[in-house]
């Protein structure tokens, strides 16, 4: 099956479509098997990076948290 990517809604469409069937955009050749994987490992690096980041600052969150929770619980004692 071969596919391409409309350059504007960023959806998948049959190769040798002249215009994208979502968004009627005109389709031009897209990237090859290998530019669409080395872009979908781009993404999946960034997006990872991104969790990692989101994670640490939930966990940082947590940490003040229970930070004041163990204040509270010592000051009704």
């Amino acid at each position: 099956m071969k596919i391409d990517f409309c350059a504007s809604c960023g959806r998948v469409a049959m190769k040798g479509f002249a215009y994208c069937p979502y968004c009627g955009v005109p389709l031009r050749r897209g990237p090859g098997p290998a530019e669409a994987l080395e872009s979908f490992a781009e993404l999946e690096s960034m997006q990872a990076a991104s969790r990692a980041r989101r994670i640490d600052e939930l966990l940082a969150a947590l940490d003040g948290i229970e930070s004041d929770v163990e204040s509270i619980l010592e000051s009704n004692v």
